[in-house]
Order: C-alpha cells, then structure tokens, then sequence
C-alpha cells in the first residue's frame, strides 16, 4: 500500500511527531456491507481501504463493501488502558482477569494474571533498557498492549484464527502477535496449578517483542520491514540474558542464541564467503524465509545479534532510515541502499566478523 502525504501527516500527529499548532487528526465514519466502522483513515486506494480503530485495530475495506463515508467532528483518540480493560473484560467474559501495567492490559484465566503481569512488565523494563543504554530513544506506545492468555491450545487456535481472518495456525503454536490487531496471545500451558512459563519463554518473548517493536517506534506497522530484521529482533530477545536485569552482563558471548548459532555453524561451517552469500540474500528479499525458514531465522538472529552488539549507532540509524521512507513498500533495491547507507558495507562484508562473534570458543 502507498498511503498519501495528507494521512501520513495525520498518523505524524498521532504519533506526536507534529508542530504545536498541528490539528488533531477527524475521525471517519464507514458504511459498508459489514457494518458501520469509525477510525482514522490511513489508506484510500480503488480497490481498498484501511482505518485505524480507537483500539489499535487496523481496519482493511473493500471499496465495493463501502456504501458511504463521511469525516466527523469528533477527533481521533486512541483508547486508555482502563477503556481497553473494560472491553476486553466484557469480551472474555467472568472466566478471565484483566490488569493495567503501564502500557500494558493483560487477560489470563482466573487467578493467573498477577503471574503474567509481572513477566511482561520485567520484559518491558529490560527491552526498554536494551535500547536505551545503546543509544535509541523508544517512543511510548499510541494505543495499549492488549495480551490475552488463553486456558488451551485449543482455545487459543480458535481466537487466532479469528485474529488472522482464518489463516491455518499450527500445532506448534504458542503465541503470536497480529500487527492487523495489535493484540499478542498466548496460551496457558500448565504445570500443575501454576503457568510452565519456561517452557514456552522463547516463543512467549518472541511474540511479545514483536508487539513492543511496533508499537515503540523500531517497526512501524504500515511499512514493509524486510523479515530478517523483523523475525532477527524477536530471535534475539529469545535469550533471557538479553532483556533479564538478574542476568545482565557486559560478556556478549552471554547474550548469544546458543540454538541458532550452531544452526548457522551447521549451515555455512567456517566459510565466511558461504556465509555472506546467505547474508546478502535475507536482506535483498525474503524468499529464503519461504524455503527454508529455519535457516533464515538462524541468519537473521546471526545478523541482528552482530549488529546490535558490535554497531549499535549504525544499526540505529538504519532504523531511522526505514522510519523516514513513510508508508510504502520497500523494493529489493531500496533495501540494499538502506543497509550500505547505514553500514557503510554490504551485508556479506560482515560475515567474517559474525563468525567470529557467534563461533564457540
């Protein structure tokens, strides 16, 4: 989608990212053949359409769907944690709790939340911290973190499949994170009375950063990130030494995601040449995520991890310069300039010194 100047000044406002005198963003109201929907328009092409909804949700129409629109007085706000509380408590209905923590509102089977709650506010403290002591400044979210945490797997399948309009949701599942919804979900995997945090931590936190990168202001949830830094984030944060106070350490070596490092070792050996080939692929397109997933999430860690601990500055600036290209789509060429602007190399020029880092010692 390619979003006109007029709607991304409108998200720059929401954002707070606007000169003092700026107007505040009208909200639009749709008929279509589903309903009547209000948010703030962010696309308005002839085939489609797209709102944002007070409560985070994006909105896709079809423009056949559409029946009339109109712009209200009302201004566009976003919900407060406690308008979000209060709808999801209504939703989920007298099994579940619902709880404020920050930014986040969390909803777990009765009796449980208090858990949840304090591992989503630890791994906030600690991806804040991440950032902040290398150089970044996070922006606070625009709309809340709603996570809910479902009794079952199977409970959990049913609400995903409805959060991705019936996508097929594996087995294997134990969150994820919908930027059309901006709801992460989970479910509760129990060890008797109490949630087996550990063993689902990984995908947990995953999923979890997933929801904190774009609604921080490291993803933006209209732009077409390149998978390797999107899925290369979420797979760094997997090792609790990464985001854990108690755990923290000026050793990189502590921080590494000891599974996809022997995974690239297994892959590319000690053959930096093998490695760079593959390293110049997942930032030019996203094709080996389709082929052969488990290696472009072992590279993409690899790349992320070196970047992050080795050229914080530069990796941050190639944020920025994702964050400065606006809504668009983001072609094979452009992602290429971005990342030799950024790091004043190609991708398959840092392989020796990945290597280096990750290879057991």
């Amino acid at each position: 989608m390619r979003f006109c100047s007029l709607l991304i000044g409108a998200l720059l406002i929401l954002a707070g990212h606007c000169p003092a005198n700026a107007q505040a963003p009208k909200s639009l109201a749709v008929e279509s053949n589903t309903g009547r929907f209000v948010g703030l328009p962010i696309h308005w092409g002839a085939s489609d359409a797209a709102l944002l909804e007070t409560n985070g949700r994006i909105r896709v129409l079809q423009q056949a769907e559409i029946r009339d629109h109109r712009l209200l007085e009302q201004t566009f706000q976003p919900w407060t944690t406690q308008e979000s509380r209060s709808t999801l408590q209504s939703e989920l209905g007298a099994g579940f709790d619902t709880q404020v923590t920050g930014s986040y509102v969390i909803a777990a089977p009765k009796g449980q939340v208090a858990r949840w709650e304090s591992k989503f506010r630890s791994l906030l403290a600690g991806y804040q911290r991440f950032f902040e002591t290398r150089g970044l400044s996070l922006r606070k979210p625009d709309f809340p973190l709603v996570v809910i945490v479902l009794q079952s797997q199977s409970d959990f399948v049913k609400m995903a499949q409805r959060e991705t309009d019936g996508a097929a949701i594996g087995n294997n599942f134990a969150g994820m994170y919908s930027p059309r919804t901006n709801r992460c979900l989970l479910f509760h995997q129990a060890t008797g009375d109490s949630p087996n945090w550990h063993a689902t931590e990984a995908t947990i936190v995953h999923e979890a950063v997933h929801q904190l990168a774009y609604n921080t202001g490291v993803h933006e949830r209209l732009f077409d990130h390149p998978l390797w830094m999107v899925e290369g984030l979420a797979t760094m944060f997997e090792v609790p030494a990464v985001y854990d106070i108690n755990l923290a350490s000026n050793d990189a070596r502590k921080r590494i995601n000891f599974e996809k490092s022997s995974e690239v070792i297994q892959l590319v050996g000690d053959d930096s040449n093998t490695l760079g080939s593959y390293l110049d692929n997942i930032v030019t397109t996203d094709h080996l995520f389709r082929s052969d997933p488990q290696s472009a999430y072992a590279l993409a860690w690899a790349l992320t991890f070196y970047l992050a601990e080795r050229m914080p500055k530069q990796y941050f600036e190639y944020i920025e310069l994702q964050r400065s290209r606006g809504f668009q789509s983001y072609s094979d060429a452009d992602r290429n300039i971005d990342f030799r602007r950024a790091f004043k190399a190609a991708p398959s020029q840092l392989a020796v010194h990945i290597l280096q880092l990750i290879q057991p010692k």
